[in-house]
């Protein structure tokens, strides 16, 4: 392949490299192949848009024998604002006091780095969501639920917002009877029935051992809260596990949001939960000031 010098019409020095390999790609036309130039740089040092130091690309080549191999990005080669990735291979012909005379060769690789940094951010995407996840069922870990409701309360101002607290009624004899791995697929079981249940974009939450957390922003009122609560106990209780029925129990708070923080509603739930688990279970219960008395 033969080097090309920058038409007659471009500058034959340059400060910055991106705009030597601009003007090559002006007048190559070609811009999905390789292509081959000889480049003309000023002695001064310079940096591209990407910090790509003139000096030391120059450098690079006269610490590995006037030969080098790189990646580079540069903007602007395929129109504004666009970024372009080259694989660049370069040779030293000649050192003055004035200029540097370099032979390289680029190989557009921008598609490959696309691709690339979208399987990079997509692994980092999936670590994000695994470190806030419960690995048993699936739904958001105890930190991250108390995080995303504690913020949820605070951009809901004036909203009406049911926090729930749900138990898993005698999830402790279901271990001991039938061991911890059933115990684990009941765990499962009630969080994928919380996430069909309720609605898209409600918070759910493991909190505890056999304990989970959702938040419901933007209820409508009072008994729309009691209806959903009413489906998700029922839904439970229509789950089997080694032939029984499922149940829970269920602490509730309606609140309008903004008006008590995520610990006070927390503790009334709490407190609700307490209620129905000393009375008789597999049953919901509100908080109401008459459960503090």
């Amino acid at each position: 392949m033969e080097f090309k010098k920058p038409a007659d019409n471009g500058p034959a020095l340059s400060d910055k490299l991106d705009e030597a390999i601009a003007h090559v790609f002006q007048s190559d036309g070609n811009k999905s192949v390789e292509s081959s130039v000889i480049i003309y740089l000023r002695k001064l040092p310079g940096k591209t848009p990407e910090g790509n130091n003139i000096s030391e690309i120059l450098k690079l080549v006269s610490d590995q024998d006037g030969v080098a191999e790189c990646e580079l990005r540069f903007r602007g080669c395929e129109g504004e604002g666009n970024s372009v990735w080259f694989k660049t291979k370069m040779k030293l012909l000649e050192c003055t006091d004035v200029s540097h005379t370099i032979a390289a060769v680029f190989e557009n690789i921008t598609t490959k780095k696309t691709l690339e940094n979208l399987r990079r951010n997509q692994a980092l995407q999936a670590a994000l969501e695994a470190a806030h996840k419960d690995s048993a069922t699936g739904v958001y870990n105890k930190y991250f639920t108390e995080d995303i409701i504690r913020d949820k309360l605070s951009e809901s101002d004036g909203e009406l917002c049911l926090l729930l607290i749900l138990d898993i009624d005698l999830l402790k004899n279901i271990n001991d009877t039938y061991g911890h791995p059933i115990g684990d697929l009941t765990l499962k079981k009630v969080a994928d029935v919380m996430c069909s249940c309720l609605r898209k974009g409600d918070i759910i939450g493991r909190i505890g051992g056999d304990e989970f957390m959702a938040l419901l922003c933007g209820v409508k009122n009072e008994e729309t809260a009691r209806e959903l609560v009413e489906r998700l106990l029922s839904r439970v209780a229509e789950t089997k596990i080694c032939g029984f029925n499922l149940s829970v129990s269920i602490g509730c708070i309606l609140t309008e949001a903004g008006t008590e923080d995520f610990d006070t509603l927390y503790r009334k739930a709490d407190k609700a939960l307490y209620n129905v688990k000393r009375k008789n279970k597999n049953h919901y219960e509100f908080y109401t000031p008459n459960i503090d008395l």
